[in-house]
């Protein structure tokens, strides 16, 4: 009786299917290769390796987006007030580098007032040369005009959006205004599309896009809140031996001077610097510097006085109003 020999077949096979396939994490467009490789023995003889033919299948473009508001609380502002900025971080968490067009919309409900336009632009694009908002100067991000300048973004990267606001007058502190940034693919018909949806064609390279969870378009909210923020500044002087109001002051005469720093309204008077440079007819006493009760060195070291170069330095950080603060220094009449 006639017997096939006996033999054994291993394959080592790759998940062979569609001619294209989508695979969040993996880079839209890339050709995936495989073939199948048969090894087998006759009795204890091993016969070489059989390959099949290569199959191949191209990574589809993921379309998806996150957007998220980054200041953690409504920004201040004065009524009236200019060019105020919420900021908000935009990522691309397709696969696949893409463009993305951005509206405002500054018509909300719920708030107590609608934030205009910005004077120096509505939407601006963080550039990366100063950290922050930077409306004008060498360092200004870049202003977004529709058409011309999308945000353009490769798989997983992100920049910084600004949504510039001037303040109406006549608002009450406490008073609120709400801006919506909508962010969405520029791809045709993906924006607003179920999830899912497959556009021929449209992805990197000429592959199909996938629309993703976020249906390729974002909604973020952020808030102002009208603070009515006031500062004001005011000095006085006093002086021995002399009459007090120094009316008739002389050479030697040691005057006071006492800074009166006072903050009305509501909301953080941001990094808060008083400088007072002192006139080439006085000398300034060593060491006279307080802030409060509070001596400073006059050197400008770790504490927030200082008298450099003839000039009364004091950083008050970013105090929240109200509040006052009380500066006094020593100075004699050449």
């Amino acid at each position: 009786m006639f017997k096939l020999p006996f033999f054994t077949l291993s394959l080592a096979l790759f998940a062979l299917c569609c001619q294209s396939a989508l695979a969040t994490g993996t880079a839209a467009g890339l050709v995936i290769t495989n073939s199948v490789v048969a090894s087998y023995s006759i009795g204890a003889v091993a016969q070489p390796d059989i390959t099949s033919n290569t199959a191949s299948f191209t990574v589809d473009e993921l379309i998806d987006l996150t957007l998220t508001w980054q200041d953690g609380a409504p920004v201040n502002v004065n009524s009236p007030d200019i060019n105020d900025a919420l900021t908000f971080l935009l990522t691309n968490t397709g696969n696949g580098q893409e463009k993305f067009n951005l509206t405002r919309n500054n018509a909300m409900l719920g708030d107590n007032y609608n934030p205009l336009n910005g004077t120096a632009g509505s939407i601006f694009i963080e550039n990366g040369l100063q950290a922050g908002f930077q409306s004008s100067g060498f360092n200004a991000d870049t202003l977004y005009i529709s058409g011309v300048n999308e945000p353009n973004l490769v798989a997983d990267a992100s920049v910084r959006i600004y949504v510039n606001s001037d303040t109406p007058n006549s608002l009450t502190n406490g008073n609120v205004g709400d801006v919506q940034l909508h962010a969405a693919s520029a791809t045709t018909g993906a924006a607003g599309a179920t999830s899912g949806t497959t556009l021929a064609g449209l992805g990197t390279s000429g592959t199909d896009a996938v629309v993703g969870n976020s249906s390729a378009q974002v909604d973020r909210v952020g808030r102002y809140i009208a603070s009515g923020l006031s500062v004001q500044v005011s000095k006085t002087a006093s002086c021995t031996p002399a009459p007090a109001n120094c009316s008739k002051a002389a050479a030697g005469t040691i005057i006071t001077y006492t800074l009166q720093v006072a903050l009305a309204g509501a909301g953080a008077a941001s990094n808060l610097i008083i400088t007072d440079p002192l006139p080439a007819e006085l000398t300034y006493i060593a060491n006279s510097l307080k802030v409060g009760s509070v001596s400073k060195t006059d050197a400008a070291d770790a504490d927030n006085g200082q008298f450099v170069s003839n000039t009364m330095t004091v950083d008050l950080g970013s105090p929240i109003a109200p509040n006052t603060f009380s500066i006094t220094f020593n100075a004699k009449i050449n």
